[in-house]
């Protein structure tokens, strides 16, 4: 190969780079629509069989936003083994699909396009423990923030609380393993894991432990939100879907769904005869709608 020749083909290879680079990089993508006119919105879905049950609350939530718009459209699901938060920024940002729901915190925020109406009511931050069942009167006896400090407390490595529970001084062991967590519950090697409401009972029921209970007395409480998220390329469909959710709080109908969901996990959890230790969250962004008061739950109601 000639010099000239060499330098052309290096130069073709850089641009090839280049590009491919500028693809990977490049921020979302823009509504696709079908020959018919049908918008097409995609979203991950887990191929874990418990997580994929779990998320069917929130496309039922997507589903009445955007019927609530009159816009016609088709949900289509891409199957992906289960991920962490930080991984559905980055594909979100890459386009590999349109929506997902996440907890939401300020690298979120600042990557992606948040549309901010808390999809928990905010019974994300509600968090009753799991312990060992040997050690409920020793909990019990606990009324503040001081005493369950000295208690040692598991939670998964990369999911978006964990900040709020170190930020809090607690004595914190991780995991990636869901599994691993309950695990050390049942050998005692850890207190307490805290789930939210929302979630507590489905997986406790799954008896993965019949040692590990849900504690009766306790509930942590601080704010945080379960948001839709956008790539910021994706403006229209965060419009869409956020004056959808509008329209379905103020008719009724977000609260309806909200309440049909999670009312028996509201039921048995007793959050008005538990003794509440507020946590704070220093990762919540400041831009949290905390003044539109219908969109959070309340004992008060």
């Amino acid at each position: 190969m000639t010099s000239g020749m060499w330098q052309l083909g290096w130069r073709n290879w850089v641009i090839t780079l280049g590009v491919l680079t500028c693809l990977l990089s490049a921020p979302g993508h823009a509504l696709q629509y079908n020959k018919s006119g049908v918008l097409e919105i995609t979203h991950p879905t887990s191929s874990n069989a418990y997580f994929k049950q779990r998320d069917g609350y929130f496309l039922e939530v997507l589903k009445l936003a955007l019927d609530k718009t009159g816009q016609e459209y088709v949900l289509k699901p891409l199957i992906l083994p289960p991920m962490s938060e930080t991984r559905s920024n980055k594909y979100l940002h890459a386009g590999r699909y349109d929506i997902h729901w996440l907890m939401t915190n300020n690298r979120h925020e600042e990557g992606l396009l948040p549309i901010r109406i808390p999809l928990f009511k905010g019974l994300i931050g509600w968090r009753l423990l799991l312990v060992h069942k040997k050690s409920l009167q020793e909990f019990a006896n606990i009324s503040q923030l001081g005493d369950l400090k000295t208690k040692k407390v598991v939670h998964g490595l990369d999911w978006p609380d964990t900040s709020v529970l170190v930020s809090n001084g607690f004595n914190l062991r991780t995991s990636l393993d869901w599994l691993s967590l309950y695990r050390l519950l049942d050998s005692r090697q850890a207190d307490f894991f805290p789930r939210s409401v929302t979630e507590i009972w489905n997986e406790n029921d799954t008896n993965i432990s019949p040692n590990v209970v849900v504690e009766k007395t306790l509930v942590l409480r601080y704010p945080a939100a379960y948001y839709f998220f956008v790539s910021k390329a994706n403006t229209t469909l965060a419009a869409l879907v956020e004056q959808g959710l509008n329209a379905a709080v103020a008719d009724g109908s977000f609260d309806a769904l909200f309440y049909r969901t999670f009312s028996s996990h509201l039921e048995r959890a007793h959050l008005d005869s538990r003794k509440m230790i507020d946590l704070s969250n220093p990762l919540l962004p400041p831009h949290t709608p905390l003044h539109r008061k219908e969109l959070w739950y309340s004992l008060d109601k």
